[in-house]
């Protein structure tokens, strides 16, 4: 199995030791600048986070699941998601954090509009959609 460690500022895959330079509060404080974010600071996070995990892919085993260690934003989303997390569980919580970026009032999704939780998701998305894990699990 292979563990993601995601800390304020990088990303770490264990244990095949391969490093990103993309991490949640890297993303706030680069990109994602307003509570909730904009649509255009999503995009632009996106991009960040692809040019930072997509060069991975050649140095890590896809397939199988795939664990998530991390701090405050992890557990955020793990109490409004549960545990285990498929692409079209992550791909879900995105539209509903899209939806908020694009003016959906923030008091609709409280915890989807802070935005290092809002950083956090977009990196599983991304990990999941270009490293080839169909499923993620948040640890407690």
């Amino acid at each position: 199995m292979t563990t993601l460690e995601l800390s304020p500022r990088s990303l770490r895959f264990v244990p095949q030791d391969v490093v990103a330079p993309v991490g949640p509060q890297l993303l706030v404080d680069a990109v994602l600048r307003h509570a909730p974010p904009t649509a255009l600071e999503a995009e632009t996070a996106i991009e960040v986070i692809e040019d930072a995990v997509m060069p991975l892919h050649r140095r890590l085993p896809g397939g199988g699941e795939l664990l998530v260690r991390g701090g405050a934003e992890v557990q955020a989303l793990l109490q409004i998601a549960g545990a285990t997390l498929d692409a079209d569980t992550i791909e879900a919580l995105f539209t509903r954090a899209a939806a908020v970026a694009q003016g959906r009032p923030a008091a609709s999704e409280p915890v989807l509009a802070q935005p290092a939780v809002f950083a956090c998701l977009l990196i599983l998305r991304e990990v999941l959609h270009h490293l080839g894990f169909p499923a993620l699990r948040l640890e407690r």
